[in-house]
């Protein structure tokens, strides 16, 4: 995995160039809720987080494009990032302040912005979306 930043942007790259290769790698991408625990080490993590966070949050606010499942997953990776970052802050102590303190801005509007949203008069999208509700609820 020594090229693996180099390999998200390229991906990021073409990817922004067609929204339907977007859909398609951004899903293929969330499909396994381990890929911050399992797949990158405290020490990929600072290369892939700048390419990581943005598209973990485009994926949340679109609404129109994700379900809610995919949008909760990406809540949760976000978690599992952030929580990796601050196990990993007594050996890199920049790590937070660096990948996480210029972000969370935009993730706090977002999940505000989430939590505030109520769906009413269909029971299929209230159930998804409460369960986005608690995974942000979980970060």
């Amino acid at each position: 995995m020594d090229n693996f930043a180099d390999v998200i942007n390229r991906i990021d790259i073409q990817a922004s160039n067609n929204v339907g290769l977007t859909i398609r790698f951004s899903s293929t991408f969330l499909e396994s809720t381990e890929f911050v625990n399992k797949d990158i080490t405290h020490v990929q993590l600072p290369l892939v987080a700048p390419v990581l966070f943005p598209e973990l949050l485009r994926i949340l606010v679109s609404e129109q494009l994700y379900s809610h499942a995919t949008r909760s997953r990406c809540a949760s990776i976000f978690r599992n990032a952030v929580e990796m970052l601050y196990t990993i802050k007594e050996e890199h102590p920049e790590a937070v302040k660096e990948y996480l303190t210029p972000i969370i801005g935009s993730w706090n509007v977002a999940f505000i912005a989430i939590l505030n949203k109520r769906t009413l008069d269909n029971p299929e999208i209230e159930v998804g979306e409460w369960g986005l509700k608690t995974e942000i609820l979980k970060v």
